[in-house]
């Protein structure tokens, strides 16, 4: 929920208080952490290895069990001893939450993401205290890997319709999900209009006549550094070598949230190279102002073909094998998937005019996408779901 849309909601009183609360939260978690921060803390055993000779070189062939044997890891041990220090860190982290929720008493908690950081330790935490919990993990309802995970909160907010089907497979009750549609309401996005387009081109300098690319990239902050950005190179490259010579088209790129803003390392040669036909998108801004101003998206997979469908932006994803598990977002044929392999053949079809179609048949998909993935994030759907929230606050208190 953005600060705009909760001040169109009429909640706008209450946003810099919620972000003063935030900065107040923070630094008062700060200090308990700094009070709590045990002084001495018996010394564990990280030496996972037995001091008897061991072979250096495992020998082809060998099981998993005869390896760890063979270079003489001590499994016990270093179990043992993980396990101790998982044990100590959430009695530790669970002091912080106690603390925390003792002093501020709070009548709800709404989380983020469910599996980071100190969450577990309040969520605990606030289930003693019978203090309600509210999720957006499930937020957009994009990586079905959440819905094998455990649940810890009490209610749901449901963005989409399919959010919604996910939350019911994974054993939610409707009493526990909170829609941010409203029945009865048309909930087809409407795509951008010319004037928005021409606003959106304007603020990135391009003009009507150009042809505008957008690409998405992968993070490369995080543990899968070197696969991601070896997947971003493939693509800035493919794509530079088939239209740096084609004065027709322009590109904006980009880079992942994760990325907080930094310009990935390939990109400062290639804006420096291209500047007047290449533009950076600050992923820290909203993405929809991106798309507004792209006549093609492309990207890997992701949850960002959500907002490239409500925009209206034909669209192409690269899928790719890194282990994500996500919808079946094209079974209704609203955009296109291809490998990597595949896409100097569509980049060859866009420079001439060969994709998109124009004969109206993504336009018609997309609704049909719509349906169920269209992410429901008006001012009016805040409002409405603010108000049930309340509700239940109220009828728990």
């Amino acid at each position: 929920m953005t600060r705009r849309s909760i001040r169109e909601a009429g909640l706008g009183g209450t946003v810099d208080l919620y972000a003063s609360c935030t900065v107040a939260i923070k630094k008062f978690i700060q200090r308990v952490r700094r009070r709590l921060q045990p002084r001495k803390v018996r010394a564990m055993n990280y030496s996972y290895f037995s001091r008897q000779e061991k072979s250096a070189c495992p020998g082809a062939g060998m099981t998993l069990g005869q390896m760890i044997a063979a270079v003489g890891l001590d499994l016990d041990a270093m179990l043992e001893n993980e396990t101790r220090a998982s044990h100590l860190r959430l009695a530790y982290e669970s002091d912080i939450a106690a603390h925390v929720l003792h002093h501020i008493a709070p009548r709800a908690i709404v989380l983020d993401l469910e599996y980071a950081g100190l969450v577990p330790a309040f969520a605990s935490q606030a289930k003693n205290r019978r203090i309600p919990i509210f999720s957006m993990q499930h937020g957009s309802g994009n990586c079905d890997q959440y819905a094998v995970l455990p649940s810890v909160s009490d209610y749901f907010f449901a963005y989409s319709r399919y959010n919604a089907l996910v939350l019911s497979r994974m054993g939610i009750t409707k009493d526990r999900v909170i829609p941010l549609w409203r029945e009865g309401v048309s909930h087809h996005q409407n795509p951008a209009t010319e004037a928005d387009k021409r606003a959106a081109r304007a603020a990135y300098g391009f003009s009507a006549q150009d042809t505008v690319i957008m690409l998405c990239l992968r993070p490369e902050v995080g543990p899968a550094f070197h696969q991601f950005a070896a997947m971003n190179a493939e693509l800035i490259g493919l794509v530079q070598a088939r239209l740096s010579n084609d004065e027709r088209f322009s590109l904006i790129f980009r880079p992942h949230p994760r990325d907080k803003g930094a310009v990935p390392e390939l990109l400062g040669p290639v804006l420096a190279r291209q500047d007047s036909r290449c533009r950076l998108s600050d992923p820290d801004t909203d993405i929809a102002q991106a798309l507004m101003a792209s006549d093609i998206f492309i990207s890997f997979t992701s949850s960002s073909i959500v907002e490239a469908m409500q925009v209206g932006v034909p669209s192409c994803i690269i899928e790719t094998r890194d282990g994500g598990t996500w919808p079946d977002w094209n079974a209704s044929g609203a955009f296109i998937q291809i490998g990597m392999d595949k896409l100097s053949v569509l980049i060859d079809d866009i420079k001439t005019h060969s994709w998109p179609p124009s004969n109206g048949r993504l336009a018609l998909s997309r609704g049909r996408f719509l349906d169920q993935f269209q992410i429901h994030d008006s001012a009016e759907d805040f409002a409405a779901a603010a108000v049930a929230m309340g509700n239940i606050i109220e009828l728990r208190a």
